[in-house]
C-alpha cells in the first residue's frame, strides 16, 4: 500500500473506494470553501467601512439607494468567484484529458 494508507481498518469496503484522490479533492474543495469564506469576508468588511462609503460617495446618497449598489457589488463579486472557478475546472479538464497516454 506504500507509506501512507487512506484505507480505514475494520470496514467493509473495499481499499479502491478510499484512495488519495478522494482525500486530495476534498481538500481542495474544503480550502476552496476556505479561501471564499474568507474572501467574503473581506469584501463584506470593506463596504461597512466609512472610509469606503466615503470614498465611493455612499454616505451622501439614500439608504435603499447605498443597499442596492452594495448588493450589486456583492453579487458581482459572487458571480466572478463562479465564473473563476468554473474556467479554471475547465482549464484544468481540458489539460487532463489531453495527457498522452
Amino acid at each position: 500500500m506504500g507509506f501512507f494508507s487512506t484505507h480505514a481498518r475494520g470496514t467493509q469496503d473495499p481499499p479502491e473506494v478510499r484512495n488519495w484522490r478522494i482525500h486530495l479533492i476534498a481538500l481542495v474543495a474544503s480550502m476552496s470553501a476556505l479561501a471564499m469564506g474568507y474572501d467574503t469576508a473581506v469584501i463584506g468588511g470593506t463596504m461597512a467601512l466609512d472610509s469606503f462609503r466615503r470614498d465611493y460617495g455612499l454616505d451622501q446618497v439614500s439608504t435603499k439607494h447605498r443597499d442596492t449598489v452594495q448588493g450589486n457589488i456583492v453579487s458581482t463579486f459572487q458571480a466572478g468567484c463562479f465564473w473563476g472557478a468554473f474556467s479554471l475546472s475547465q482549464s484544468l479538464r481540458s489539460s487532463a484529458a489531453e495527457r498522452p497516454s
